[in-house]
């Protein structure tokens, strides 16, 4: 009984997709969570699909491509072959949408997969002899091989299509026979990844900034200079006759307080007992801090 209400539901929310999205997403919800209830994989996955449908109907690409992915899963294991293919239909067309809408990043792994969905759908399509689904599967196969540079093989799906779309006649359903006939020239072009980029000699290289330049240099010289702090710190006398710390040529007093090696007496001790091996004071001629 239960699975004759989820039929029920599903029913309607077929009827009311076109004029109402909303409340055929509310139904088919209602129909999925019914089907399970049930334990009826055919009609879990038929609900599955009409949600699916109706995620593209409100260009809700990403939605859709997870509701017609697990459509297939469930038309598989129901050994619906026709759900199955329809399914994988509806999932290029959510691909390709996510792609086209900017959900998704449309890189080149990106449209490759996009390609591989499509190429599928056309594969199960055309093996149960679906001659109008295989041609808007074609359909969006050409588009996604447009991307990537293919024009050889979109010209000749987009063939392929015409072809399967004139052998299936008026039989052809008219919504599928509109996909096949849409353009094959995809919204967004491929955007190259970073190894890409990477790789094209033809980008420009800007000229370098020099205030960059000096503000890097400052940058770097002031981590050496916090690098050096793990370090114990080593006392020098400019010719000003200024104590500084050899590193960084900060006078000692402002050495002494980023210091983390010792006390200021264990950082004298050091020093003079450095002056005294060498027998006279250490002098070193660098500018004044």
């Amino acid at each position: 009984r239960t699975a004759l209400y989820a039929a029920t539901w599903l029913e309607k929310a077929g009827e009311v997709l076109a004029m109402n999205p909303r409340s055929a997403a509310q139904m088919a919800l209602r129909a999925q969570a019914l089907a399970e209830m049930a334990g009826a994989q055919g009609a879990q996955a038929s609900a599955l699909l009409l949600s699916a449908q109706v995620c593209l109907h409100q260009g809700k690409g990403k939605a859709a491509r997870t509701a017609a992915q697990r459509a297939v899963r469930l038309f598989k294991q129901d050994g619906d072959l026709q759900g199955e293919a329809r399914a994988s239909f509806e999932s290029a067309r959510a691909e390709l949408m996510s792609l086209e809408n900017g959900t998704r990043e449309p890189t080149q792994t990106a449209w490759e997969s996009a390609r591989q969905t499509a190429q599928e759908a056309v594969r199960k399509s055309t093996a149960l002899g679906l001659d109008d689904l295989a041609a808007a599967a074609l359909s969006q196969l050409a588009k996604a091989q447009t991307a990537l540079g293919h024009s050889e093989e979109a010209a000749k799906s987009s063939a392929d299509a015409a072809q399967r779309l004139q052998k299936a006649g008026s039989n052809a359903d008219s919504k599928l026979a509109k996909f096949a006939h849409m353009s094959t020239q995809p919204a967004v072009a491929v955007k190259p990844g970073r190894d890409e980029l990477d790789k094209d000699t033809s980008l420009v290289t800007l000229p370098t900034d020099p205030d960059e330049v000096e503000a890097a240099r400052m940058f770097a010289h002031r981590e050496a200079a916090a690098r050096s702090q793990d370090q114990p710190t080593a006392l020098v006398r400019q010719s000003t006759g200024l104590l500084v710390e050899a590193t960084t040529s900060l006078p000692f007093q402002v050495a002494m307080r980023r210091d983390k090696a010792g006390t200021p007496s264990q950082v004298i001790a050091r020093y003079y007992r450095q002056a005294r091996s060498i027998k006279r004071m250490p002098i070193i001629d660098s500018p004044a801090a």
